[in-house]
């Protein structure tokens, strides 16, 4: 079972690397557990949890937040420093 779920995450990563790619947006990978707001805001209410090690895409950036959405479905917006660029090679 664990295996599975191994295959199935290294499968999204690399779906998620390959439409980033064609689509030449950026990815980030959180650092930081956080939950997203709907607005770039620690007043805004909480959402959806991310994860340490989750890659997520980054859509905008707006002062100290950028707006993500992840291969799950999660969508909304967390602090920038919370999270790490992937890097091209």
């Amino acid at each position: 079972v664990y295996a599975l779920h191994g295959l199935v995450a290294a499968s999204v990563v690399a779906y998620v690397l390959v439409d980033e790619r064609l689509e030449a947006k950026s990815l980030a990978v959180v650092a930081e557990p956080e939950q997203l707001r709907a607005v770039p805001s620690l007043a805004s209410d909480p959402g959806a949890a991310t994860h340490v090690g989750n890659v997520v895409r980054v859509i905008q950036r707006q002062g100290g937040w950028s707006h993500v959405a992840g291969a799950s479905g999660e969508d909304g917006w967390i602090e920038s420093e919370r999270l790490l660029p992937l890097r091209r090679g």
